[in-house]
């Protein structure tokens, strides 16, 4: 009779860890094109993150972009720092290109790196 039985516990999906990332650097340089009425620029940015010990995380390490999900196809809220790096986003910036994208290790820690360039508006 299948009363009887009971039917196995769906898998919890893993709750999010939280994570630090500490601005290290910001940076904008090579302004050009500045126009005072429509307040824009063009611009140079650059921004650097540390997450401290992240370099001992397995799933802050891997060289993925994408948000991960186990075989099932259920979200591990683990992404890496790769993908971290992707979410990057400048709402007052317009046409930016990335010249540079990148996590390295630093000890134990990893550095995200990334380098824009573009136009850059007042809100």
């Amino acid at each position: 009779s299948r009363a009887g039985r009971a039917l196995p516990a769906p898998a919890d999906t893993p709750r999010p860890i939280i994570r630090c990332l500490k601005l290290v650097r910001f940076e904008l340089s090579q302004l050009s094109h500045i126009e005072q009425q429509s307040q824009t620029f063009r611009a140079r940015v650059y921004v650097s993150f540390c997450i401290e010990g992240g370099a001992l995380d397995e799933d802050l390490s891997k060289q993925f972009d994408g948000f991960p999900v186990d075989e099932d196809g259920r979200p591990t809220n683990r992404p890496s720092a790769v993908w971290y790096l992707s979410q990057l986003q400048f709402h007052n910036g317009h046409d930016l290109r990335v010249l540079e994208s990148k996590v390295a290790v630093v000890g134990n820690d990893l550095h995200l790196v990334q380098r824009l360039q573009g136009e850059v508006f007042e809100r």
